[in-house]
Protein backbone atom coordinates (compact mmCIF):
# COMPACT_ATOMS: atom_id res chain seq x y z
CA UNK A 1 0.00 0.00 0.00
CA UNK A 2 1.42 3.30 -0.98
CA UNK A 3 2.05 5.84 1.62
CA UNK A 4 -1.04 8.17 0.04
CA UNK A 5 -3.41 5.57 -0.15
CA UNK A 6 -2.46 4.69 3.86
CA UNK A 7 -2.63 8.40 4.59
CA UNK A 8 -6.66 8.59 2.54
CA UNK A 9 -7.12 5.36 4.98
CA UNK A 10 -6.19 6.67 8.27
CA UNK A 11 -8.10 9.88 7.55
CA UNK A 12 -11.73 7.79 6.47
CA UNK A 13 -10.84 6.30 9.41
CA UNK A 14 -10.53 9.44 11.23
CA UNK A 15 -13.92 10.97 9.65
CA UNK A 16 -15.83 8.02 10.67
CA UNK A 17 -15.09 8.47 14.31
CA UNK A 18 -13.14 5.05 14.53
CA UNK A 19 -10.90 4.28 17.21
CA UNK A 20 -8.46 1.54 17.98
CA UNK A 21 -10.99 0.05 20.15
CA UNK A 22 -13.54 0.54 17.42
CA UNK A 23 -11.40 -1.75 14.99
CA UNK A 24 -10.00 -4.20 17.79
CA UNK A 25 -6.55 -3.03 18.21
CA UNK A 26 -5.04 -3.84 21.58
CA UNK A 27 -0.99 -3.22 22.55
CA UNK A 28 -0.83 -6.79 22.59
CA UNK A 29 -1.72 -6.81 18.66
CA UNK A 30 2.17 -4.98 17.85
CA UNK A 31 5.39 -6.11 18.82
CA UNK A 32 6.85 -5.53 22.04
CA UNK A 33 9.78 -3.40 20.89
CA UNK A 34 7.00 -1.12 18.75
CA UNK A 35 7.70 2.36 19.36
CA UNK A 36 4.39 4.29 18.69
CA UNK A 37 4.88 7.56 17.36
CA UNK A 38 4.00 11.08 15.61
CA UNK A 39 5.17 13.51 13.67
CA UNK A 40 4.67 16.26 11.78
CA UNK A 41 6.15 18.97 8.92
CA UNK A 42 5.19 21.93 6.97
CA UNK A 43 6.89 23.64 3.95
CA UNK A 44 7.82 26.93 3.98
CA UNK A 45 8.85 29.10 1.06
CA UNK A 46 9.98 32.41 0.57
CA UNK A 47 10.69 34.45 -2.30
CA UNK A 48 14.07 35.92 -2.16
CA UNK A 49 13.54 38.94 -4.71
CA UNK A 50 10.95 40.29 -1.41
CA UNK A 51 13.20 40.45 1.25
CA UNK A 52 14.86 43.30 2.07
Amino acid sequence: MGATAFLYLLLSLWVQGATAADLGFTRSDFPREFVFGAGTSAYQARNPSRLS
